[in-house]
């Protein structure tokens, strides 16, 4: 995460979860063996709430898709967030306070406007 940081680059992260076989399912057979148990599914679901801070925290976005067309518009989506960038400057005063992580909050007063910003930096 800090090198992330560091490097002052945004991530967007796009997980396709087709979720997972059930019983319904036609298509696999159902297996009680093969059901995982609530704390294997906890364990499963670290790396993909990682990746959703990784983005939020980098000031990128996450998105969850289901099926192709969902993990296309993502996509999609993710493009026009990259071109629609704004770049805004800020020169802390010198503080002598260099490798420390600080809060930086950006607002927008436009009306109907989304910000997408990273919530801190650190101190060169």
């Amino acid at each position: 995460m800090r090198v992330a940081l560091e490097a002052d680059v945004q991530i967007y992260t796009i997980v396709i979860d087709n979720g997972s076989a059930s019983a319904t399912d036609l298509t696999v057979p159902f297996r009680p063996t093969l059901i995982k148990k609530p704390i294997d599914q906890a364990q499963d679901r670290q790396g993909l709430d990682l990746l959703e801070v990784l983005s939020d925290r980098t000031g990128g976005l996450h998105f969850r898709a289901r099926n192709d067309a969902e993990a296309k518009e993502a996509v999609i989506k993710a493009g026009q967030a990259l071109r629609e960038e704004y770049l805004i400057g800020y020169q802390p005063p010198d503080s002598g306070t260099a490798g420390k992580w600080h809060r930086v909050r950006v607002k927008s007063n436009v009306p109907k406007v989304n910000v997408y910003a990273r919530n801190g930096y650190y101190s060169p």
